[in-house]
């Protein structure tokens, strides 16, 4: 576990705090957004679960991923027949 460290703001101790997630989503395309948009309308709970675990960005990304491979293999296809 990663040690804390703090900013001071006014005699307050602020967390720095910071999640993996947020330098994925700037890598998501399309299906990735549509994905996560699918999650936070109907499957809300699964989503803030996710968020909570810092495992969204990883999952979005996969997603993308896949999507993206498979339109491909479409594409392929629509040009052979």
């Amino acid at each position: 576990m990663e040690k804390l460290t703090y900013t001071n703001i006014n005699g307050y101790l602020i967390p720095n705090l910071t999640y993996k997630s947020g330098e994925q989503m700037e890598q998501l395309g399309k299906y990735g957004f549509l994905r996560r948009d699918y999650l936070k309308n109907h499957r809300n709970s699964t989503y803030q679960v996710m968020l909570l675990q810092d495992t969204i960005g990883e999952h979005l990304l996969e997603v993308d991923k896949l999507a993206r491979g498979r339109k491909e293999v479409n594409l392929m296809l629509d040009g052979i027949l």
